[in-house]
């Protein structure tokens, strides 16, 4: 799936790629596999932290509403 990248990020990208003496192409897929990776449990937390939210919306309301 090819992707146009800004010309910083391939800048960004070469240079990493030198420093750390792997292929630009390796060091995306890394990159790109921990990201999607690490994103699973945050859409997890925010998930759990809207259904708290609601929560706190209910009771509020009905506090509200019996006092």
């Amino acid at each position: 799936m090819p992707t146009k990248l800004s010309n910083n990020l391939n800048i960004k990208i070469k240079l990493a790629s030198k420093k750390l003496g792997v292929k630009k192409a390796e060091l995306v897929n890394n990159a790109l596999t921990f990201y999607l990776d690490n994103l699973s449990p945050y859409l997890d937390l925010k998930n759990e932290l809207a259904a708290w939210d609601r929560l706190a919306d209910e009771s509020l309301a009905e506090v509200d509403r019996t006092s």
